[in-house]
């Protein structure tokens, strides 16, 4: 059930991504508990940064992609915040 839960939160992420032009592995070659978003162009340098300004925690992955790590306490609330977050990010990076 964790497996699940947390599927159909990156799932979210990936579908509310790719709005913002960002891209992620396909589901059927992907774990259900991360995922990595790639941005066109690279991933912008301080874009961690940026998004802790707002409360959101995130790495950046050697390989270029932004990795998120939903857990079971996250909600689809929480995955429309990061990607508020990371649209406002970008938006002035």
């Amino acid at each position: 059930h964790i497996a699940e839960t947390i599927a159909a939160l990156t799932g979210r992420l990936v579908a509310r991504a790719a709005t913002l032009g960002l891209q992620a592995v396909p589901d059927a070659r992907r774990a259900p508990h991360y995922v990595g978003l790639r941005f066109p162009g690279g991933v912008p340098s301080d874009l961690p940064q940026r998004l802790a300004t707002a409360r959101v925690y995130a790495s950046v992955r050697s390989r270029g992609a932004l990795r998120v790590s939903p857990h079971v306490y996250n909600t689809e609330a929480d995955i429309d915040r990061l990607i508020g977050a990371i649209a406002v990010a970008t938006k002035t990076a």
